[in-house]
């Protein structure tokens, strides 16, 4: 019951539209709440441990250089064990191969994540304690102003009453730079359809020095300094809408957030549209632009939001203020029990008022399924259409930080997911 409880909670903690909208994203914790009841998850399962298995195999035309390009695959093997009421110890196995065409074993890798959670019995029942230490999974603080869908690992304390949620973590790694660290603090009040939090953190905020190395892409960085930032958010369900508001500080200067999406289904189709507007002054982001770095890229990165700080954040030669709005919808409609059409449609624009032109951008993905078993999110093969495609160099390899994470690219390919 206490995992149960906890789960709930740190699910309603993540923004409310989804980003995987076609695919649930599997989670390296509560395994066996998330496989509980789906006709697709076959292998073994009981009271001491969960086994789960998802796959992704890919080839699409024509090729490009980077390392997802196939024919490739992406393969997570999943376990759950249960010792204790209170503890639980997770493994996350990732074989995969961005493409056959580069070798026989030359794109090749497996990576491995472990994760550990104690429930710490302090209280009972009506006060929880959680410790989770290693992976973190996916993380968004706030209401996503400047931390969104960041993969973190490190350790995380979490403490939950009534409708009151507290957090504190300290993982490993910067929220922009993965050579820096994060402390973060989070209070949250909630109610049956709302949240309103506070959310404090120290980042490990390089100092710039006036050197820019264009063989580089980048500034060189001296002393480390703590720098305290924070902010106000609020978000509100209200049945077919919802919407986020958040406030920050830092430097002495400000930024803000705004979200409005909305949802609206049938019994067999369902449509998702949102807008998004975000802010942030200069002094808000000294010594943050072209800091932006990332050192893990799934696969499936490809099917997350564009307007992340990740993507926006990378102008080295930019100071001024930052404005971004965006614009995204999704939708699925299927023809029979076996066959669907879906849609991913996201445009947006980045501005950085007169330092670096405007970026505008349109990404587009339509595709047609089949599933072997009759409506299935798990088990289908797509074949799709897109404009764009994931630029990295390997899962597991840091980009620069003047690097986008997707490019255009007009391709058509085929797609198989289905899991275990």
């Amino acid at each position: 019951m206490r995992l149960f409880v906890f789960s709930l909670l740190v699910t309603l903690s993540a923004p409310s539209w989804a980003y995987e909208n076609f695919r649930p994203f599997t989670r390296n914790e509560n395994l066996a709440e998330q496989v509980q009841g789906d006709p697709g998850r076959v292998l073994p399962s009981s009271d001491l441990y969960t086994l789960a298995a998802d796959f992704r195999v890919w080839k699409y035309w024509p090729t490009q250089s980077d390392y997802y390009h196939g024919p490739g695959y992406w393969a997570d093997v999943f376990i759950e064990a249960r010792p204790e009421s209170n503890l639980t110890l997770n493994g996350q196995l990732s074989f995969l191969n961005g493409s056959s065409s580069d070798g026989y074993l030359s794109s090749q890798r497996i990576l491995n994540l472990l994760g550990v959670t104690w429930y710490p019995d302090f209280w009972g029942e009506q006060k929880i304690w959680r410790l989770r230490f290693f992976d973190l999974g996916r993380q968004t603080l706030g209401a996503g102003l400047l931390v969104q869908d960041l993969e973190m690992s490190g350790l995380e304390i979490s403490f939950a009453w009534d409708d009151n949620f507290v957090r504190l973590m300290f993982p490993g790694t910067a929220v922009l730079r993965v050579d820096g660290d994060l402390m973060a603090l989070e209070a949250e009040k909630r109610w049956a359809d709302s949240r309103l939090g506070l959310s404090l953190f120290f980042i490990n905020d390089l100092k710039r020095e006036e050197n820019y190395d264009p063989t580089l892409g980048a500034w060189s960085y001296s002393t480390a300094l703590w720098g305290p930032q924070g902010s106000l958010y609020f978000s509100q369900d209200y049945g077919l809408i919802d919407m986020d508001l958040e406030a920050g500080w830092r430097n002495n200067g400000v930024a803000g957030k705004w979200r409005l999406a909305a949802e609206w289904k049938g019994e067999t189709w369902f449509l998702k549209p949102q807008l998004q507007a975000r802010g942030y002054s200069e002094k808000y982001l000294e010594n943050l632009m072209g800091a932006a770095q990332a050192d893990f890229t799934p696969v499936n990165l490809v099917d997350r939001l564009y307007d992340n700080p990740l993507n926006f954040l990378r102008y080295p030669l930019a100071r001024g203020p930052v404005s971004v709005y965006s614009g995204q919808l999704a939708g699925r409609t299927w023809m029979n029990d076996r066959h669907k059409l879906e849609l991913q449609l996201e445009g947006g624009q980045f501005q950085y008022h007169g330092r670096n032109p405007a970026e505008n951008y349109t990404w587009a993905k339509a595709s047609w399924g089949f599933c072997p078993a009759a409506r299935s999110r798990e088990n289908c093969v797509s074949a799709y259409a897109t404009n764009f495609a994931l630029r990295a160099q390997g899962p597991n390899e840091t980009t620069p930080a003047t690097t986008p994470l997707r490019k255009k690219h007009e391709s058509f390919g085929l797609e198989a997911l289905f899991s275990l």
